[in-house]
């Protein structure tokens, strides 16, 4: 009968190639675990010996190694992969922004070659290293950037150069008396170029004129523009309480709203204000606008958006975008109170839009 244990020589080499000689345990036989691995190509032993448990043995062994090599590889190759298509996606955009490079160039003075230096420089980063070089240099007085115009010798920057200078000193550009000598000298050698120069000093003062309307107007609307309040439980302690004003001290609430009016600097006449009702359940009428700051003076109604629409409010020609925004941001509750006439209570309805029926009347913004 064949024996049903190993028999034979079992030998194993460490990482430097040195012969490994396992423990012998009692009976002369090798402990189980010194017994695994793949090395049965180098056991030396007698084929009669060899069992079949000892061939399945050693081929789960090998199975085991191959399918963990397998893995290794598997997990190498995907990453090449990765990488491999991060390098694509670079090119695709290194491409692109090559292209993009381009475009911005071509609307320029420059020749096909001074684009393709500048798009070479920039990919190999240079560009942006000679500029800093360039502008470390170029660290000059304006006297000096002059000079580095004028040695290019180009005639419509020297042109709008002159322009400049004589705008920021607020004279004609054909005024002698306002140009310095060489300008002079520069505009009687040039005399085709005066036209330009006028050109360019008109466009200037016309850029500054639109700045300060556009200053102006910004200011006027910033005046127009109106504020929101909430004031309820300033004049009423017990407002939040009640979710109502309190009817039997209505009278001194009333003063107090007077007072607070008169009082706070930041109310001004056609500011919003939130002060309460005494009808519990009607709390929408709990709205007024401002129309004498110094007699604490107000306008309410039966809805807060309506309000506005007074005479005497429009006339003060008030914008009220920063008021209504402010309420529903920071008052969202006291929004759907004011909006109550004529939107829905999730603010759905077109028919109340109040940014809508405020800018028909020219108080929105």
């Amino acid at each position: 009968m064949m024996s049903s244990e190993w028999c034979g020589n079992h030998i194993r080499f460490d990482d430097d190639g040195n012969e490994v000689i396992p423990e012998v345990h009692q009976e002369g036989k090798f402990s189980k675990r010194e017994l695994d691995g793949i090395d049965f190509a180098m056991w030396d032993c007698d084929p009669t010996t060899f069992t079949y448990k000892d061939l399945e043995v050693t081929m789960v062994a090998y199975n085991t190694d191959c399918r963990e090599k397998d893995e290794i590889i598997s997990q190498q190759a995907e990453s090449f992969k990765e990488q491999e298509q991060k390098v694509q996606d670079l090119m695709i955009k290194h491409k692109y922004l090559e292209g993009k490079i381009r475009d911005v160039l071509y609307e320029s003075n420059l020749t096909q070659g001074e684009i393709d230096e500048i798009v070479e420089e920039t990919i190999n980063g240079e560009y942006f290293e000679n500029k800093e070089e360039e502008k470390e240099d170029n660290k000059t007085t304006a006297e000096g950037r002059t000079k580095d115009v004028r040695a290019r010798g180009d005639p419509l920057r020297r042109a709008e150069e002159i322009a400049k200078r004589s705008f920021e000193v607020g004279r004609n550009p054909t005024d002698t008396a306002g140009l310095d000598t060489d300008d002079e000298i520069w505009m009687g050698e040039n005399p085709d170029c005066e036209d330009y120069v006028m050109e360019v000093w008109n466009g200037l003062k016309q850029q500054k004129q639109q700045q300060k309307q556009q200053q102006k107007q910004q200011q006027k609307q910033q005046k127009n523009m109106k504020n929101f309040h909430y004031l309820a439980e300033k004049i009423d302690p017990d407002y939040e309480m009640n979710g109502s004003l309190n009817s039997e001290t209505y009278e001194k609430t009333k003063e107090n709203i007077k007072i607070q009016i008169q009082k706070d600097d930041e109310i001004k006449n056609g500011d919003i204000l939130f002060i309460g009702s005494t009808y519990e359940t009607r709390q929408e009428y709990g709205f007024v606008i401002v129309i004498n700051k110094e007699n604490g003076e107000t306008r309410g109604g039966d809805d807060g958006v309506s309000i506005a629409f007074n005479m005497d409010i429009m006339d003060m020609k008030p914008k009220y975008k920063e008021a209504v925004m402010k309420m529903k941001k920071d008052y969202p509750d006291i929004y759907g109170m004011f909006s109550y006439w004529g939107e829905s209570w999730d603010h759905q309805t077109e028919e109340g839009d109040i940014e809508r029926e405020y800018k028909e009347k020219g108080i929105w913004e």
